[in-house]
């Protein structure tokens, strides 16, 4: 009877210890086998273009999502499309309506630490900055801005001459011969993009400033002036007295005493 008593207890301490050792199996939700469906309604867009899923993408904007709603991290589709040089996803965006000089809001943070919302990139300012010349093409032939300007005044060609002369910096700094044929080649795409951008009207900030003060100076405002206006305008020499007319030019010289030569010896000076 006793060994009957035992061998039930150790039939449940051994139960026991079994289930004790056996972690418990956790249910997994159904949306979790698909990691597609774990992503927010809003960045399903986003995420398709990342993956360079262009089903994915037309499904979406097929389906209701907005092609110039910015996901999570605040950038447009065309703008993530341009980052990663997706034409196919852009082509698609712009069928779609996308907005193909838009510039978002987003969230920055300055030198002291606060976070400002300001103007970010355009696609194309994107696309230059990254290298992706076949979508700089894409956008130029579907009538991108090619001077728009970003959240800080420049437009894609300050960005190409800027990021040139900084990989021309590097370039002499590199030692490794990977390193320098890196380099080389990410040069050889921005002075590609610099000439491209060029051929199509393209312009830096200091170009347009530099417009604005030849307008100013030459053919633009004084331009428009009438020919002796602007003759005296343009004339130093000009007198700057208005009763300073012709008729009286020679009695002003007649009652002027005329300076003495210093270029001669003064008479007075005798040796």
């Amino acid at each position: 009877m006793k060994q009957r008593k035992l061998g039930a207890w150790s039939l449940i301490v051994i139960l026991a210890l079994a289930a004790g050792c056996t972690e418990p199996e956790t249910a997994v939700p159904p949306a979790a086998k698909n990691i597609d469906l774990l992503i927010k309604p809003e960045d399903r867009l986003v995420h398709a273009i990342e993956k360079g899923d262009l089903s994915a993408v037309e499904q979406a904007l097929t389906t209701g999502s907005d092609p110039n709603s910015p996901g999570s991290d605040e950038l447009p589709p065309l703008e993530v499309a341009a980052r990663h040089g997706f034409v196919d996803a852009g082509r698609a965006l712009l069928a779609h309506q996308a907005d193909i000089d838009r510039v978002p809001i987003v969230k920055t943070r300055e030198e002291d630490g606060k976070m400002i919302q300001r103007r970010g990139n355009s696609a194309l300012h994107t696309a230059v900055a990254t290298g992706q010349v076949e979508f700089v093409k894409f956008l130029i032939d579907n009538k991108a801005d090619i001077n728009v300007r970003n959240g800080r005044d420049t437009t894609p060609l300050d960005i190409a001459k800027n990021s040139a002369e900084v990989l021309k910096s590097i370039q002499t700094e590199a030692s490794s011969p990977e390193r320098i044929a890196s380099i080389t080649e990410r040069l050889s795409k921005t002075n590609a993009l610099i000439t491209l951008l060029e051929e199509h009207g393209g312009k830096t900030t200091q170009d347009f400033e530099a417009k604005k003060l030849e307008e100013i100076n030459g053919g633009g405002i004084l331009g428009r002036l009438p020919a002796e206006l602007r003759g005296k305008s343009g004339d130093s020499n000009a007198s700057k007295n208005p009763f300073d007319r012709p008729g009286n030019s020679t009695k002003q010289s007649e009652n002027k005493t005329p300076k003495p030569d210093l270029s001669l010896p003064d008479p007075a000076l005798k040796p």
